[in-house]
């Protein structure tokens, strides 16, 4: 089941990694960088702009509820809820609860595949995981790039949390006990979620970033690796990098952080999540940084141990 699962990965996050990684060999005397995740080929926001030639591309909510029925904690799953569209895009999120009457906190789990793949699928194990340890999950897709220009991105995490205050009764989720969790892109997207959050949203408690890239702002100035995310260079729009950098809004209202991050990452270098973990900790806000020794990029998201440890640090901030 896991080689299978890295194998699943491997096929799709390669592609993004020679990407980025040949893209910034271009730049002449600049430090060389890169950023990706694991990924998928599947869309994350499914695209509508031809639904007149073929209706049923057409994602629409599901009705399916079902338990699984394993030694484990019997859980209530339902898949592929729509929680926003616009023109010629509809996103759509998995739940995932204990199959109870408990009331139960939320976590908001957002994949990976560097802004422009990606899929929640990715997620599923986490989710099913956290969901038997008494959670209410929403692995959500959101808007990729090309197609999509930052912050799109970011807005559908929004855009998911304010769809799980809709409809919290239906689900029994606790709306004041929040938080994210995410690798990678996703882990920037669960950082800015909690840290920018809107007024009219509930307020993002606890955190999990893994391979986290929270400063964009060591991405070589001129370098394309994210020029399709967020619309430029860091040259032509430093503005937008630092905007997208999570590291850019720690301050003494910030929720707890729990960071895990390879030490064998060639993609998004570990000083980039220590740096963060420094400023949040001189702030005074609890934070925890778990470096996954000798793994690199893909096999840091699959820890069992940086997982369980996330878990607990949840549990910690949210139930208590």
């Amino acid at each position: 089941m896991l080689s299978s699962t890295i194998s699943k990965l491997s096929v799709c996050f390669l592609p993004v990694a020679l990407f980025i990684l040949s893209d910034c060999t271009k730049c002449q005397g600049e430090e060389t960088s890169s950023i990706a995740l694991p990924s998928s080929s599947n869309s994350s926001a499914s695209d509508t702009s031809d639904l007149k030639q073929d209706p049923t591309k057409k994602i629409t909510q599901s009705s399916v509820r079902r338990t699984e029925n394993k030694s484990e904690m019997p859980l209530r799953i339902e898949r592929e809820i729509v929680f926003t569209e616009g023109d010629g895009y509809q996103t759509a999120a998995d739940l995932y609860r204990p199959d109870s009457d408990d009331v139960c906190p939320i976590v908001i789990i957002i994949h990976g595949g560097a802004w422009i793949s990606g899929d929640k699928w990715q997620v599923a194990d986490h989710a099913k995981q956290m969901a038997r340890k008494g959670f209410v999950v929403m692995a959500i897709n959101y808007r990729l790039s090309p197609k999509h220009k930052w912050p799109a991105h970011l807005d559908d995490c929004f855009a998911a949390l304010s769809w799980m205050v809709k409809h919290a009764t239906e689900w029994k989720a606790d709306i004041e006990r929040v938080g994210t969790w995410g690798y990678s892109a996703g882990a920037q997207l669960a950082l800015l979620t909690a840290l920018t959050s809107r007024t009219d949203l509930p307020k993002v408690r606890a955190v999990v970033a893994g391979g986290a890239p929270c400063d964009l702002t060591f991405i070589p100035e001129n370098t394309k690796a994210l020029a399709t995310v967020l619309g430029g260079t860091r040259a032509e729009v430093p503005q937008r990098y630092r905007d997208a950098s999570p590291i850019s809004f720690v301050s003494k209202n910030s929720p707890p952080v729990y960071f895990f991050h390879g030490d064998d990452d060639f993609l998004v270098p570990l000083s980039n999540s220590i740096r963060m973990h420094e400023s949040l900790l001189a702030k005074g806000i609890e934070t925890v940084h778990h470096t996954v020794i000798g793994k690199g990029h893909l096999i840091a998201f699959l820890d069992q141990q940086s997982r369980l440890e996330a878990i607990e640090f949840l549990e910690k901030f949210l139930k208590s």
